[in-house]
């Protein structure tokens, strides 16, 4: 029924907002730019930039705890220009053995059981309770 009584009369839900202080933000408004935070040493790629500087950002996989490239890449291409934005690892059947290899090694009851280290979520029961003070 409300929805309904908007389509008729869009005009007053518009004035309706409008009168409780809720206002539409445009790109071409004029506030400032939020100032952008420095990046961190494993970033590839400025995301305020989004590659169009120092070129396309380089995705990688994580194995057994290091950042690891494929022999081929993948383009993703931005769409506003034509150029190449980010490569994103391509994994062939011969590169993925490494992570089957690592999935065998994880036992069968997970690495963060309750049950096998009990102490560790008490720990992390009194990091809850006291972030919630």
């Amino acid at each position: 029924m409300l929805l309904a009584r908007c389509l008729r009369h869009p005009g007053r839900l518009a004035r309706s907002f409008v009168s409780k202080g809720v206002r539409a933000r445009h790109a071409s408004s004029s506030s400032p730019l939020v100032q952008p935070h420095p990046l961190p040493a494993w970033a590839t790629i400025d995301p305020y930039t989004a590659g169009r500087s120092e070129g396309p950002g380089q995705a990688m996989n994580l194995v057994s705890g290091e950042w690891q490239t494929t022999k081929q890449s993948e383009e993703i291409v931005d769409p506003l220009t034509g150029d190449t934005m980010f490569l994103v690892p391509d994994t062939s059947s011969e590169e993925s053995t490494q992570f089957t290899t690592n999935l065998q090694n994880v036992p069968r009851s997970g690495v963060h059981n309750p049950f096998k280290n009990p102490e560790r979520y008490n720990m992390l029961g009194d990091v809850s309770a006291a972030a919630a003070r």
